[in-house]
C-alpha cells in the first residue's frame, strides 16, 4: 500500500530507527496512534504499546483502555498501561490540565522505556500536528526553535508520522477498516489548539490547500538554518564568552562591536531563560554604566565593568559554619569544598605551598572553634603589608570584585577579628612571620 510504502521511506530517509531496535508505541486509542501501531506491524517491527487512562473523560477514558488492551493482544504486542489521578493532580501543583497530562505521561514513557530496554520511544504526531504547533508558537511569540516545530527525531522520541496529513490517516484507517476512540475534548474550541484545529486552519487552506506539506517543508528549512547558526555560534563562542570562577561572563565590548551582537547575545541568553525582550534591553545597557540587574526565572544577570556576568538565582546565600579543631574538611555549597590541614612549617616554606587557591595562616594566631560566615557591611580588615584596617567592602572593591563574586565572598572570624578573606587573603595579625613554627593550611576546592 502507498501509506505503508511512505512509512517506510520516510524511516530509512531519516534514519530513525532499524528493524533490530525495540519500539515502545504511545497509544491513546485515536486514529493516529491506531494507524502508527497496525502500519509498523505490517512492516515487521518490533514493538510494544503504552497507554495512559487519564480518567478526565469518565467512560470515553475507560472504553479508550479497552479498545488499546485489546490492540496489543491483536498485534501480539506487549501491554503497558496506567491510570494517572490527573485532576487531583492539577489541583496540587497547579497548571493547565493538557500541561500536567503532558508530563505524567512522558514521564511515564520515559521510565518504561529505561526499565524494559527499549530504544525509542514512539509518538504518532503527523503534519497537521506540526502545523498548529507552528501556528500556537508563532501567536505565543516565539524565535527560530518555536517555528522548525515538531522534529521527527528528538534524542529517544520519535515521530514517524510527520509525512502524512490528517487525510493520508483517515483514508489509510478506512480502507483497513480499523477501530479507534474518538476524543470528544477535541471538539471543544475552549482549548487554544482545538480553536487552531477547528477555525484557524480552514481559513488558512482557503488560501493554500496543501498547507500542511507547505508548513512542513518551512518547518524543514528553519531547523536547517537554526543549526547552520548554533554550529557557527560554538566556532565563535571562546572568542567572547567563558565560565569563571563559578559565574558566565560575556564580553560586553566584543558584542558591542560586532554587527551580529544581539543576536549572539540572545542565542546565549536564551539558554538561561531570559526572553528576546530581556535580551535587547541588557544589549542597550552596554552603553550604560555598570551595576545594573536583570533577571530570568532561573538566573540573574549583572553589566560589570567589562562583561555581561550570569549567575545562578538563588534564594538564600547565607553561610555560617563553626569549624572545630578536628575538621579535615566541611562541604561549603554544591560546588565549593574546604579542606583543612595542620603542618610544621616557617616562613620560607610558603613559596612552595601558595596558590590562587590556598590560604595560609599562623596556627598559633587561631582560636579554635573559628567561623566562616559572609561578609557583612561593616567588616574590618587589615590587609597583608598595609599599615591599619580597611573595610571589607573597600578592599573588594579596590581587587575589581564582581557584585556575584562579591556577594559570596567569605571571611575567617576568629578572637572576634577578621583573619582571613577566602580564598587566599590572610589578615596581618594572622599571616605567617618569621616566628611562625606551625601553618594552618585552607584549601578551596571545586566540587
Amino acid at each position: 500500500m502507498e501509506f505503508i510504502s511512505q512509512l517506510e521511506k520516510y524511516i530509512e530517509e531519516n534514519s530513525l530507527f532499524s528493524k533490530t531496535d525495540k519500539l515502545l508505541i504511545t497509544v491513546s486509542g485515536g486514529i493516529d496512534s491506531v494507524v502508527l501501531a497496525h502500519s509498523l506491524a505490517g512492516l515487521k517491527y518490533s514493538f510494544a504499546i503504552a497507554h495512559c487512562n487519564f480518567q478526565l473523560r469518565g467512560e470515553e477514558s475507560e472504553k479508550d483502555e479497552t479498545l488499546v488492551r485489546k490492540l496489543a493482544h491483536g498485534l501480539g504486542a506487549s501491554f503497558f498501561f496506567e491510570k494517572f489521578p490527573t485532576a487531583k493532580i492539577q489541583d496540587d501543583i497547579g497548571g493547565s490540565i493538557q500541561m500536567v497530562a503532558r508530563d505524567l505521561r512522558y514521564t511515564w514513557f520515559e521510565k518504561i522505556r529505561s526499565d524494559y530496554q527499549y530504544d525509542y520511544i514512539l509518538t504518532a504526531h503527523h503534519q497537521n500536528d506540526l502545523l498548529e504547533t507552528v501556528l500556537l508558537n508563532l501567536v505565543r511569540g516565539t524565535g527560530l526553535s518555536g517555528l522548525h516545530g515538531i522534529q521527527p527525531k528528538n534524542g529517544k522520541i520519535i515521530r514517524p508520522l510527520l509525512f502524512a496529513n490528517k487525510k493520508q490517516i483517515e483514508d489509510f484507517a478506512g480502507q483497513n477498516k480499523l477501530n479507534w476512540g474518538e476524543d470528544s475534548s477535541n471538539q471543544s474550541n475552549k482549548y487554544r489548539r482545538n480553536f487552531i484545529r477547528n477555525k484557524v486552519v480552514p481559513l488558512l487552506k482557503e488560501i493554500n490547500p496543501s498547507l500542511e506539506q507547505t508548513i512542513l517543508h518551512t518547518a524543514e528549512q528553519v531547523s536547517l538554518s537554526q543549526k547552520f547558526f548554533e554550529n557557527q555560534l560554538e566556532l565563535i563562542l571562546p572568542e567572547f564568552y567563558k565560565e569563571e570562577g563559578g559565574f558566565i561572563k560575556i564580553d560586553i565590548n566584543y558584542l558591542r562591536q560586532n554587527i551580529d551582537g544581539l543576536y549572539l547575545l540572545q542565542a546565549i541568553l536564551k539558554r538561561f531563560n531570559f526572553s528576546f525582550s530581556d535580551c535587547k534591553n541588557i544589549f542597550q545597557s552596554a552603553e550604560s554604566i555598570s551595576g545594573k540587574f536583570f533577571y530570568s526565572s532561573t538566573h540573574r544577570l549583572i553589566r560589570d565593568r567589562r562583561f555581561w556576568i550570569i549567575d545562578i538565582l538563588i534564594a538564600d546565600n547565607y553561610i555560617h559554619f563553626s569549624i572545630t579543631f578536628e575538621m579535615g574538611q566541611i562541604q561549603i555549597s554544591n560546588t565549593s569544598l574546604l579542606k583543612f590541614e595542620r603542618k610544621e612549617g616557617k616562613l620560607e616554606d610558603l613559596k612552595n605551598l601558595q596558590s590562587n587557591n590556598t590560604l595560609i595562616l599562623d596556627f598559633d594566631q587561631i582560636e579554635f572553634p573559628f567561623i566562616i560566615r559572609n561578609w557583612k557591611p561593616g567588616d574590618q580588615f587589615s590587609p597583608l603589608g598595609l599599615k591599619g584596617s580597611k573595610k571589607v567592602s573597600d578592599y573588594l572593591i579596590d581587587l575589581k570584585i564582581n557584585m556575584f563574586e562579591k556577594e559570596k565572598t567569605l571571611l575567617i572570624e576568629t578572637k572576634g577579628q577578621i583573619a582571613a578573606i577566602l580564598p587566599n587573603r590572610p589578615s596581618n595579625q594572622f599571616s605567617v612571620t618569621a616566628n611562625t613554627t606551625k601553618l594552618y593550611i585552607i584549601n578551596s576546592l571545586l566540587t
